[in-house]
C-alpha cells in the first residue's frame, strides 16, 4: 500500500510529510520513505497553537476555528507531498494524521485524562478524496494508556536489531525513549515512555543567552549549578515507574520561564543556566536508562532537535561511551522523515485491523489496534483489493 504519513511535534514548527510504501505484516512488515517534505506552519496558526497548549482557559470558539484551520493545512500539505513524489492523490492508498497536539492532561498519580489534538481528517479525507486514519491517541487513552509515546511500537517494528538491545531516543521538547529488546529475545517485552524535558529547556535557554550575549559581549562559559541540578532531578516525575507520559503543562515554555527567572535571581548567569539545563536532560536521560531499561543497552539511536545542540551529542557520547549513538541513518532511515513514517505504520497496521500498541509500551489494558478510520471514495476499493482479496 502507498501511505502518507502526517506529523506535526507539540512545538508547531512543522508538518512533516512522507509517502510510503508498506507492505507485509509483523513480524515481517516493511517501511520504504519514497519521498518527504518539511512544511512550515503558517506563522498565524503556529502562535494559536502555542496558546492554545498554555496554561489556563481555552476559548472555546478560538479552538473550534483553530481545528478547522490546523485540518486544512494538514489537508493542503498531503496535497503537496503527494505532488511532490509525482504521484496523484488516486494513486494513495491511505493518510495517517498525527494531529496537533495542545493539551495532554496527566493527574498527579500518572493517569491521563485526556489529549487533546487538533486537525478534522474529515477535512483531510474531503480535500485528498482519500480514505484517512486519525486520532490514534485517543484511542490509545480510551483503552486504557498513556497516548503516547506511540512511535514505540513503530520502532518495536521496524528497529530491532537481531542480537542487541537497542535504545530509540527521541530528543524533542519532551525527550522520550523506546527501549527494544533483540529479535533473539521475543519472551522480553519492549518499553517506551517519556523521560522529561528536552529541548524545549535547550531552546529557551539557547535564545536568552543569545540576548544577553549580543548586547554586551560577556563571556559564555558557564559551569553546572548543583544545586539547581539537584532540585531538576528531584522532580517527583523522572522517578515514576513507566508506562509514562508528561505534558507541556508540566513540562513546557511556561515553566521553564519560571525556572529560568527563579535561577537568575538566586544569581546564575545565563551560560551557568544553559549548562545545568545541558546537564540536566543528560542526567534524566543516564537515569532512565538505569532504572528502566529491560536490558544492557548496546546501541543508542538518537533522533530530534536535540542533534542541532553539539555541547548536548558531546555529553551524550561521553556519558554512554563505549555504547556507540547512531543515528538512523546509520541503520538506513531518515531521521527527518522518521516520525510521519511511523504515523503512516500505526494507519496502514490500523486498517489491518492489527495493534498499535502494546501494555508495556503505553499502558494499555491489552495490545489494541489504534485509530479512527474516515472512508474516502477510496473506501470500498481499498476494501476488495486488501480484506477480499
Amino acid at each position: 500500500m502507498i501511505v502518507v504519513g502526517l506529523m506535526s511535534g507539540a512545538a508547531a514548527d512543522g508538518i512533516e510529510v512522507a509517502v510510503c510504501e508498506i507492505v507485509g505484516a509483523p513480524p515481517g512488515l516493511r517501511a520504504e520513505v519514497l519521498s518527504s517534505l518539511n512544511i512550515p506552519w503558517p506563522l498565524e496558526i503556529q502562535k494559536m497553537a502555542e496558546k492554545a497548549g498554555e496554561p489556563g482557559p481555552i476559548d472555546v470558539a478560538d479552538l473550534c476555528l483553530l481545528d478547522v484551520a490546523i485540518g486544512e493545512a494538514f489537508a493542503a500539505a498531503a496535497l503537496e507531498g503527494i505532488a511532490h513524489v509525482g504521484y496523484y492523490p488516486e494513486q494513495i492508498d491511505l493518510i495517517g494524521l498525527q494531529g496537533q497536539n495542545v493539551r495532554h492532561e496527566v493527574r498527579e498519580d500518572g493517569h491521563v485524562e485526556t489529549s487533546l489534538h487538533l486537525g478534522q481528517a474529515a477535512i483531510v479525507t474531503e480535500w485528498t478524496g482519500i480514505t484517512t486514519v486519525s486520532d490514534f491517541r485517543q484511542r490509545d487513552v480510551a483503552a486504557g494508556g498513556q497516548g503516547a509515546p506511540l512511535l514505540g511500537f513503530v520502532d518495536w517494528l521496524l528497529v530491532r536489531h537481531p542480537h542487541r538491545f537497542r535504545a530509540v531516543h527521541y530528543l524533542n521538547d519532551i525527550a522520550s525513549v523506546s527501549f527494544l529488546p533483540p529479535l533473539s529475545q521475543p519472551e522480553l517485552a519492549p518499553v517506551a515512555f517519556d523521560i522529561g524535558p528536552g529541548t524545549v529547556l535547550l531552546d529557551y535557554a539557547q535564545a536568552r543567552l543569545d540576548e544577553y550575549h549580543q548586547p554586551n559581549g560577556h563571556s559564555l562559559s558557564g559551569v553546572i549549578d548543583e544545586s539547581l541540578l539537584r532540585s531538576l532531578m528531584g522532580h517527583p516525575y523522572l522517578h515514576r515507574r513507566p508506562p509514562k507520559t508528561v505534558g507541556h503543562l508540566t513540562f513546557g515554555r511556561a515553566v521553564v520561564e519560571d525556572l529560568w527567572r527563579e535561577a537568575g535571581a538566586a544569581g546564575l548567569s545565563p551560560a551557568t543556566i544553559m549548562e545545568t539545563f545541558t546537564t540536566f536532560v543528560v542526567e534524566s536521560m543516564r537515569e532512565a536508562y538505569q532504572r528502566f531499561a529491560p536490558g544492557p543497552i548496546e546501541e543508542i539511536i538518537l533522533t530530534g532537535k536535540g542533534r542541532r545542540y553539539p555541547h548536548l551529542m558531546q555529553l551524550v557520547r561521553g556519558m554512554f561511551a563505549p555504547v556507540p549513538v547512531l543515528s538512523h541513518e546509520d541503520i538506513g532511515m531518515d531521521s527527518e522523515s522518521k516520525e510521519a513514517l511511523g504515523v503512516a505504520v500505526l494507519a496502514y497496521e490500523a486498517w489491518h485491523n492489527r495493534p498499535g500498541t502494546l501494555p508495556s509500551l503505553t499502558g494499555v489494558q491489552r495490545a489494541t489496534p489504534l485509530g479512527a478510520i474516515i472512508p474516502g471514495p477510496n473506501f470500498q476499493t481499498l476494501l476488495k483489493e486488501t480484506w477480499q482479496a
